[in-house]
């Protein structure tokens, strides 16, 4: 919890995060800012579809107008574009 807690703080102040996902045994179970409910929808089909089981996904602002996805380093590089996917989709 505390470990959660830092990372929602982090991003949010010196990231400028839109919005946070928390992913733990395999489901989402924290949805930070705003996020549209397709979004989260499918993000739950690409955790299940990708076995992920942890990680975070950050929706930040950086030089453009819409938020670029990263996510935390448990998350591999296939599945982070998939998120990236349907983030591009409903985003």
């Amino acid at each position: 919890m505390q470990r959660s807690f830092f990372f929602h703080w982090y991003y949010r102040i010196l990231k400028g995060a839109a919005f946070i996902i928390t992913i733990k045994n395999g489901r989402i179970v924290d949805v930070w800012g705003s996020v549209k409910p397709g979004l989260v929808n499918a993000c739950s089909d690409v955790v299940a579809q990708s076995q992920l089981q942890e990680g975070m996904v950050y929706g930040v602002f950086q030089q453009s107008s819409k938020p670029s996805l990263q996510g935390s380093s448990s998350i591999p590089a296939p599945t982070l574009q998939q998120f990236r996917n349907v983030c591009a989709i409903y985003g």
